[in-house]
């Protein structure tokens, strides 16, 4: 029983890491000291497992709305960032302000 317990609590604590890590890569992307570009042409594992339009609305100027329509422009529904093909996330970075 000791052994799930660590497994899981090592779970959390990645967890935690990764939230952390993509907390502060948003906050990058938001004062402009990171460019959404350069984190889309290679995206850190972090991000691997982040929803597409979350990361879009971590752009500056971009919100919800404006998140949906540059998603319906490159044709992607809502997928992870490290299933987008190198094609897909060059559309989303041609789609940015």
């Amino acid at each position: 029983m000791a052994g799930v317990e660590g497994q899981r609590l090592l779970a959390l604590q990645r967890a935690n890491e990764v939230r952390d890590a993509r907390k502060r890569l948003k906050q990058q992307m938001k004062t402009g000291e990171v460019r959404a570009a350069a984190v889309l042409s290679d995206p850190p594992a972090t991000i691997h497992t982040m929803r597409a339009r979350e990361f879009l609305r971590a752009v500056p100027k971009v919100g919800r709305v404006k998140a949906d329509k540059i998603a319906r422009q490159a044709n992607l529904g809502n997928p992870q960032i490290g299933r987008l093909g190198p094609a897909t996330r060059q559309r989303m970075t041609d789609l940015l302000p």
